[in-house]
């Protein structure tokens, strides 16, 4: 059980996964991990914008994308990565990476957003709430 509404993933962001038709091309049976805003983080972005990224297919595939990574990642995988090191970077699903770095005992930072849920399964995928929407650079 989920601590408070705020660990809890966007509805909506996975329905865009499932919209975009994005879940069944993530899905050919390579393990994947998804870093997954948060309602609150999703409400963050300026509604225009919004609308204008989900309007445009390949825009909102690779947001999206961006947000993804090849393999299985639990928070432990993580913090057995960074225990020597300052920060990784981890290329996503949409080509670009992500720099994952530790933020305090027991918080992880992806980019700029915090893991504030993690290693849930939904959809069959290993997913860790963030607390911000990722958006690469060439977006």
């Amino acid at each position: 059980m989920l601590e408070n509404n705020s660990k809890i993933p966007s509805r909506k962001f996975i329905d865009l996964i499932r919209e975009s038709g994005l879940e069944k091309e993530i899905r050919r049976g390579i393990p994947v991990t998804i870093f997954l805003p948060n309602s609150e983080a999703l409400s963050m972005v300026p509604e225009e914008e919004f609308n204008t990224v989900s309007r445009e297919p390949e825009r909102l595939k690779s947001l999206l994308k961006y947000h993804i990574i090849r393999g299985e990642i639990s928070v432990r995988d993580m913090t057995n990565l960074l225990k020597d090191r300052e920060s990784a970077k981890i290329i996503t699903v949409e080509g670009t990476p992500i720099i994952m770095r530790q933020c305090g005992k027991n918080c992880i930072k992806v980019n700029d957003a915090k893991i504030i849920g993690s290693d849930m399964k939904v959809l069959d995928f290993n997913i860790h709430v963030i607390d911000r929407v990722l958006v690469p650079e060439k977006l």
